[in-house]
């Protein structure tokens, strides 16, 4: 009862005036009819009254706020909602927003496991390093406007290697590097094993951030980390050329607009290796838009960190204090795991800038509701099937805006492993058999769903209704069949054996 009371009272704080009365009025009197249930000991009746109390009172907040213009892709009458809004309730608007991306994002960091898969990354950075730094030189080497520029790329990449002890760590990977130029062309082969083991590392980690189970076809996926490999030691160098280019420009510029320029130019190369990395890796369409603004801020928080980390290691010297002259290791070790957080965070943001919408379940996010959801799935792929066409995730999401992408994405799953919908070859949804071979029976039994009760089933359209009808029958046998006390369970077996 206290859940759907603070609900109720939420609500009613953001504003009476703008508050759906009729919405609130249903909670009391759920809460009234809740109450009675629960003290004539009818405690399943009780439960789905507070339930249904509680998204009452909570329709009601968000129609306060505004928010349910429209559930499909977020509001898009956002000007006119907040011209209804006073300035103080404006401001209390957006902040709600911000804090409930910022909770979403950190809920994914947490869920997509970032920290676990950048410590994994770091590892592979180890074995792959030397590779991949021989392979961005030959690369460089082969194009004769970047040649008199090696010297130079070499810099900034061990600057931004290690940025307190990048000296160290240049002069033991170049030493390696030399070696590698010696090795045959097995050893060769080897080394660019260990570069692809780092994409294709990359490329998982991306890939369950954005919620992709079916991988590219391998020649697909080599292409990609090929095009990676090479492309970004390119974009070093055309930094690195506009940098000189800048500095070479005639006095005419200003020392201060020169300066800026040519610490500039590296900044956006790095964001736009970062862009390539969040738009072309993942094995999904993402907003070039997102990509963009995802790269230019890992790319901020890379430059914050790297100054941060250089400060950190001047100001405290402990890991020289404990060892001594083998401290450019876990140095090494840090910085590298704290630019791959850095990676992998930017990523979750590039994600977040369109999954936060689609990802705001309504009543049928509920898993509660879940049975409900697969059988609008079911029929929305029906309905393809008679027209003789395939559904794609993107299509179910805006036919089904109360549920998210994420509980769409999980039923999915569960009907892919039950063999009742499979993939094309183009990622869309289809029926694996035949509709008309298979019951909602074998549905329910296929994997762990909750049944929904009558009542809490929304009557949108016939199939809803039908379903509530065949679902009262199966309340009433439940109610009949359980209501039964746990104790006297327990004491008629002990009865019987006695």
């Amino acid at each position: 009862m206290s859940d759907a009371r603070q609900a109720i009272n939420a609500a009613r704080a953001v504003g009476d005036e703008l508050a759906n009365p009729q919405a609130l009025e249903e909670a009391e009197l759920l809460i009234e009819a809740a109450s009675r249930a629960l003290s004539e000991g009818r405690y399943r009746e009780a439960r789905s009254a507070a339930m249904a109390a509680k998204r009452s009172a909570m329709l009601a907040r968000e129609a306060s706020l505004g928010v349910l213009e429209n559930r499909d892709f977020g509001v898009r009458n956002v000007g006119a909602t907040l011209a209804r809004l006073t300035d103080r309730q404006q401001w209390y608007y957006w902040l709600c927003e911000w804090r409930n991306f910022a909770i979403y994002l950190s809920r994914r960091v947490v869920h997509d496991n970032c920290l676990q898969n950048a410590a994994t990354l770091a590892y592979t950075t180890l074995l792959s390093i030397v590779p991949l730094l021989a392979v961005g030189f030959s690369v460089l080497a082969a194009f004769p406007v970047f040649e008199p520029l090696v010297d130079q790329v070499r810099t900034v990449i061990f600057t931004n290697l290690v940025p307190a002890t990048g000296e160290v760590v240049s002069d033991y990977i170049e030493h390696f590097i030399s070696q590698a130029a010696g090795l045959t062309v097995a050893g060769i082969a080897g080394l660019l094993v260990s570069a692809l083991l780092l994409m294709s590392a990359i490329d998982k980690a991306l890939n369950d951030i954005w919620s992709v189970r079916n991988r590219r076809r391998p020649l697909y996926g080599f292409m990609v980390y090929w095009t990676v490999l090479t492309l970004s030691p390119l974009l070093i160098g055309v930094a690195v050329l506009a940098s000189t280019y800048v500095g070479t420009l005639s006095a005419e510029l200003a020392r201060g607009p020169r300066q800026l320029l040519a610490s500039v130019t590296p900044f956006l190369a790095q964001a736009a290796i970062f862009t390539f990395l969040y738009s072309a890796v993942p094995n999904r369409r993402v907003p070039l838009s997102h990509a963009v603004i995802g790269a230019l801020l890992a790319s901020f928080m890379f430059e914050i960190a790297k100054g941060g980390f250089a400060w950190y290691v001047a100001a405290f010297p402990t890991f020289e204090v404990i060892y001594g002259a083998l401290a450019t290791l876990p140095l090494f070790l840090v910085w590298v795991y704290v630019s791959w957080i850095i990676l992998l965070t930017g990523a979750e943001f590039t994600q977040a800038l369109s999954g936060y919408r689609n990802n705001r379940p309504g009543a049928l996010g509920d898993p509660a509701m879940e049975f409900t959801l697969t059988v609008h799935l079911l029929g929305h792929l029906w309905q393809a099937q008679r027209e003789g066409r395939t559904v794609s995730l993107k299509q179910l999401v805006a036919r089904e805006p109360d549920a998210g992408e994420t509980a769409l994405q999980r039923v999915l799953q569960h009907l892919e492993s039950a063999r009742i919908v499979q993939r094309t070859a183009q990622g869309n949804w289809v029926f694996a058999r035949d509709p008309n071979s298979f019951t909602l029976l074998d549905v329910y039994r296929s994997y762990p769903v909750v049944l929904p009760e009558a009542q809490q089933c929304r009557v949108d359209s016939d199939a809803d209704q039908r379903l509530a009808a065949l679902l009262k029958p199966v309340d009433r046998s439940l109610e009949e069949s359980l209501a039964v006390p746990v104790a006297e369970v327990f004491s008629d077996g002990e009865r019987e054996r006695t």
